[in-house]
């Protein structure tokens, strides 16, 4: 239950930032019109924002308590957020000194210190600096003698995963970085089910529909491509292989033409040849709903096509939901 108030720490964070910055202003503008501002506006000024602050602290501890990142990683975000908080108290005191100003640009280092650990903490360590630099994936030359998961999936994952699911951060106590975490999976079970690769978790939060809470990667992030969720999809369905090259994978003429997306110098956009030629009439709405009434995922496969994508995780149907798959 104590976990539900940690969720609150995006929303406070913000609050002593805009008061602060607001405060500094101020102050800053009296300074430079030579003229008294009333010191009890920057009092008022002052515990609002160190009240926020406080409340920024707790919610973030709590989260932190949570699990989902590294002790060493949050310790200097945690720390700068609670000497900023200390020293908006101090500053307090010293409100009507006449020196006062470069407290609160002193101050206003310590926000900015802190807010960028945040930013990197929630969004990655290159998301405040002015150069991002993406890793750059292997040239595939030829995708058949490609190994799959060290050259195809962990690249997919680095890009669209690893920001919530590495060292730094895990998000349900779960990484996607390396091989031992993906098979350790996080505090909701395995990720790959190694038994029934059709039931793994892993594929079903990414195959969830995006206004999903459970949907991975969530809303906000950097989505995977369809491409990218077929050959992921394929690759755990094949048995999770962290070893194989692609041609010693099963492959149906659909997943050789997905797998070509991913060589060198083939053109993305192509994989819309997957979808058959031949032209269907539009699905019936009440067959759909009675699809996802048994937990099936029925989604277009694109705005310009009528075929959907099924998605099953169990089999057990009845007559009507047979009917309702025709």
């Amino acid at each position: 239950m104590i976990q539900f108030f940690g969720k609150f720490h995006p929303l406070f964070v913000h609050l002593p930032i805009g008061i602060y910055l607001f405060g500094l202003f101020l102050k800053a503008y009296g300074w430079y019109k030579k003229s008294e501002i009333d010191s009890g506006i920057f009092k008022l000024v002052l515990l609002v924002s160190t009240f926020s602050s406080v409340l920024s602290v707790i919610t973030g501890l709590i989260l932190f308590s949570g699990g989902d990142y590294e002790k060493d990683t949050v310790a200097f975000h945690r720390n700068a957020g609670i000497a900023f908080t200390v020293f908006s108290i101090l500053l307090y005191f010293f409100i009507d000194k006449k020196w006062s100003l470069y407290l609160w640009i002193l101050g206003l280092i310590l926000l900015v210190l802190t807010g960028h650990l945040g930013g990197n903490l929630t969004h990655g360590e290159e998301y405040l600096s002015f150069e991002t630099h993406k890793t750059e994936k292997k040239p595939i030359v030829n995708v058949q003698e490609a190994l799959v998961y060290e050259d195809i999936i962990k690249p997919i994952f680095e890009e669209k995963c690893v920001s919530c699911h590495s060292a730094k951060k895990q998000k349900g106590k779960l990484r996607l970085d390396e091989k031992d975490f993906l098979l350790k999976g996080g505090k909701n079970g395995e990720c790959l089910n190694l038994k029934n690769p059709g039931e793994s978790l892993l594929l079903e939060r990414l195959n969830l529909p995006d206004g999903e809470e459970e949907h991975m990667p969530p809303k906000g992030k950097p989505q995977l491509t369809g491409d990218e969720k077929r050959i992921i999809d394929w690759w755990i369905k094949s048995g999770s292989d962290f070893e194989k090259k692609a041609k010693e994978l099963k492959q149906t003429e659909s997943d050789k033409k997905t797998l070509l997306t991913f060589q060198s110098g083939h053109e993305r956009g192509q994989s819309a040849s997957i979808i058959p030629e031949a032209e269907v009439s539009e699905p019936s709405k009440n067959a759909i709903e009675i699809l996802k009434k048994s937990g099936v995922i029925a989604l277009p496969v694109s705005g310009e096509t009528n075929y959907l994508s099924i998605t099953i995780f169990e089999n057990n149907f009845s007559e009507k939901e047979i009917a309702a798959f025709k």
